[in-house]
């Protein structure tokens, strides 16, 4: 098992050279998602850009593919609210277009 990267930072700020290490490197990346679509999650994050945040998931995920050797793992974590409950339904679509590995529902 790999190295867990843990910290509250903006996946969405990770810059190419640091995801190209990401990459290369044996761990965890584990994102915390406040909900499972844009109107949620806008409401929720306020001021938060789904786009920027989904657009950014898709990258790391396009690129880890593309990398036959990246040992790279996409956890998601989802931290279930009444105001969010209702999206949690959307999460495993949104998980298997993003190819994340596993989800921690919290």
């Amino acid at each position: 098992m790999g190295q867990a990267l843990g910290g509250p930072f903006y996946v969405f700020l990770i810059r190419e050279a640091h995801l190209q290490l990401l990459l290369s490197s044996s761990c965890e990346l584990s994102i915390s998602l406040d909900a499972a679509d844009q109107g949620t999650y806008e409401k929720m994050r306020r001021p938060g850009s789904w786009k920027q945040v989904i657009d950014t998931l898709g990258r790391i995920s396009k690129l880890r593919s593309e990398r036959a050797d990246s040992p790279l793992l996409l956890y998601l974590t989802y931290h279930i609210n009444r105001l969010n409950l209702p999206s949690l339904w959307h999460l495993p679509d949104l998980c298997g277009e993003l190819g994340i590995d596993a989800v921690k529902l919290a």
